[in-house]
């Protein structure tokens, strides 16, 4: 697979500073901005052999723990001082 081809990925755990993690051939991905229980469409930004890192690129399925964030700043490429906006508080 190269850097630019998108794959889908489900989500299974969350991981530190707001990613959730998943398993694509072989390697756990790391996805910011995502929840555990949602598929999404990604691609590859760093490679690290057994661990990858990707930008979501397509929602495919929400999960029902996912909500309107509150702050119009909150998501990829603006503050990223609020990693968990995305998820209810109760979740």
């Amino acid at each position: 697979m190269t850097d630019k081809e998108l794959f889908e990925v489900e989500l299974t755990a969350m991981a530190h500073g707001g990613s959730a993690l998943g398993r694509h051939e072989k390697r756990t991905v790391f996805i910011p901005y995502t929840i555990p229980g949602e598929r999404v469409l990604a691609r590859i930004t760093k490679d690290r052999g057994r661990i990858a890192f990707a930008e979501g690129v397509k929602l495919v399925e929400a999960s029902t723990d996912r909500v309107y964030p509150r702050c119009p700043h909150f998501g990829p490429g603006r503050c990223g001082r609020c990693h968990w906006q995305h998820i209810d508080y109760e979740a």
